[in-house]
């Protein structure tokens, strides 16, 4: 009888660092977009060494709102020990802003395993395309997935104009994961594919990576 061969997972995987700074008059992390292990095998241990007692408060999940990837992290104390966060899914992506006061910066990107981050596409009720977010940001080599509901019956075309090389072809919204093939900011459209139809335009930004 033959025996299954089990592939451990790896040990004492160190946390990904991610440093709070203060740069060029802009609250930025070290990392600003990064992959970690999967299945429980790596955490994130947040610093700051700003001054300043920053929050960090990640973005919802627009799809589904009970798939929470991080907890936020509501005071991080300059100088104290790092916060250390361990992930609540085995994999899949969000994003995060720094907060100080009333100001805000990012977005910055944590993925666990292979993700994806989710970004919404709808029809709203005047007859326009949402997207949600609008600008999001994975890290390089990082998945997206644009989903809609499943009772949408609407096609939408995503488009990169005037972008020679952009990070994932031309498609049509089809609740698949893909991953990026360029690092960069770039501007993408959300149409249907004939002009007859009763819906209107959208679009949105992705940055992939840390740039």
């Amino acid at each position: 009888m033959a025996t299954q061969r089990v592939t451990p997972f790896p040990e004492n995987v160190a946390d990904q660092s991610i440093s709070i700074g203060y740069v060029g008059g802009n609250f930025v992390p070290s990392v600003a977009a990064c992959t970690i292990l999967g299945n429980g095998q790596q955490n994130v241990a947040f610093s700051n060494t700003t001054g300043t007692t920053v929050s960090i408060n990640f973005v919802p999940d627009p799809v589904n709102s009970s798939r929470v990837v991080f907890n936020d992290i509501p005071n991080l104390v300059s100088g104290a020990p790092a916060t250390i966060l361990t992930p609540l899914v085995s994999n899949g992506s969000a994003n995060y802003y720094i907060n100080v006061g009333s100001d805000t910066y990012g977005p910055f990107a944590i993925q666990v395993g292979i993700g994806p981050l989710y970004v919404a596409v709808s029809t709203n009720a005047t007859g326009g395309i949402d997207v949600n977010p609008g600008t999001v940001r994975i890290p390089s080599g990082g998945a997206w997935e644009l989903y809609k509901n499943p009772s949408d019956t609407h096609t939408y075309n995503v488009s990169w104009p005037n972008i020679t090389a952009p990070p994932f072809p031309n498609f049509t919204v089809d609740n698949t994961p893909r991953n990026a093939a360029q690092n960069g900011s770039f501007d993408y459209k959300v149409k249907p594919p004939v002009f007859n139809e009763t819906i209107g335009h959208g679009g949105g930004t992705v940055r992939v990576g840390g740039g």
